[in-house]
């Protein structure tokens, strides 16, 4: 896993190659990578504060808000893998499948309280990487 670090103005991984976000335990973006900004085009005011709706391309996202808020209630995903390729809507509105790995934050008392996303960058057509990817068949990726 990437070091992760604290700066003054933002939290910022070793790994350039990857980016993060940060959303609460009610999908609203807390915070995001400049990395994460180059890789989908949102800028800080386009994205933090919103719902990551933002993120979740349409065809998609009731199967993605059922398995959050069960995560969520769980404190645990479904899906025990070390990354998947997770579909992401960039801010040109291009469909692109993403390597991530999500992290729950917790509480003092162990409640999840949001997750930390660490997302790859997208994979070309036609060389996915051999990640999982429980999601795909939710989306046309052929014109991307």
């Amino acid at each position: 896993m990437p070091d992760v670090s604290a700066g003054k103005e933002e939290v910022s991984l070793k790994n350039e190659s990857v980016g993060y976000l940060q959303v609460d335990a009610e999908g609203i973006v807390r915070s995001r990578d400049k990395r994460m900004a180059e890789m989908l085009g949102y800028s800080s005011s386009d994205i933090v504060g919103q719902s990551m709706e933002l993120l979740i391309p349409e065809s998609y996202r009731e199967r993605h808000w059922q398995g959050f808020r069960g995560a969520m209630s769980r404190g645990a995903t479904v899906h025990d893998q070390p990354a998947l390729n997770v579909p992401l809507r960039h801010s040109d509105g291009a469909l692109a499948l993403h390597p991530a790995r999500e992290i729950f934050l917790r509480d003092a008392f162990g409640s999840p309280v949001g997750v930390l996303a660490i997302i790859g960058p997208a994979c070309a057509a036609g060389e996915e990487n051999e990640l999982p990817s429980p999601y795909a068949d939710a989306l046309d990726l052929s014109d991307r």
